[in-house]
Formats: C-alpha cells, structure tokens, sequence
C-alpha cells in the first residue's frame, strides 16, 4: 500500500510519482523499470534548471533510491554502481533491493 503527502506539502519542489513494487525476490518487470525511467527523465530537465525533485517512496529507501540513482545516471552520465553509492551517500541504509541493485549495475558511464 502507498502513501505519500500530497505535493502541496513542498512548495518550490517538483513531486514526481512513480509507484512501483518493492518486490525483493525478483528484478523489476519492464513495466516497473519504464515507471522508474520516465520519472527519471521528468527530473532530469528540473535539476539542470536548478529546480527541486522529491523521489520519495513509503520508507524512502529503495523505490525513491532506484528513481533517484536512474536521475543520476541520466543528468551525470555516472555509471549505476556509481549512482548506487551516491545514493547511498545521501540516504543511509537505501538501495538494498537486489534486483534495484542487478539492474543499475549494468549501467555504465555515459557523456553526460
């Protein structure tokens, strides 16, 4: 089950839902993964004109981590391991999801 505050509780930051499952046991679906890609791509053009994005899922661990460290990827051109550890960095305890983890390890560096 989801719950978020609704965005009228940031002013100044852009809010960007992408529901998706947590599901520990599997690696996300391509329907998940597309979720996660597009609200990454939303965020990117926000953050090179200086705005604010919320990822934010129930825990803010590793739904929020997946759509935060794909941003990374997209707008820095860093590598999936990279972006795993910022992540991280920010948020301690996140990016735990095994299949999160598969996934954005077969990201590598791009010219950002």
């Amino acid at each position: 089950m989801e719950h978020q505050p609704p965005a009228s509780n940031f002013p100044g930051v852009r809010v960007i839902h992408a529901p998706n499952d947590d599901d520990f046991s599997r690696l996300p679906t391509r329907d998940e993964l597309r979720l996660a890609i597009q609200a990454a791509r939303q965020a990117v053009p926000i953050l090179q004109g200086g705005g604010k994005v919320l990822s934010t899922c129930y825990m803010g661990l590793n739904r929020s981590g997946l759509v935060s460290a794909l941003t990374l990827h997209l707008w820095l051109g860093v590598s999936g391991d990279e972006a795993i550890q910022m992540v991280r960095r920010g948020r301690k305890g996140s990016m735990r999801n095994p299949g999160f983890q598969t996934v954005l390890s077969r990201l590598s560096r791009s010219g950002a």
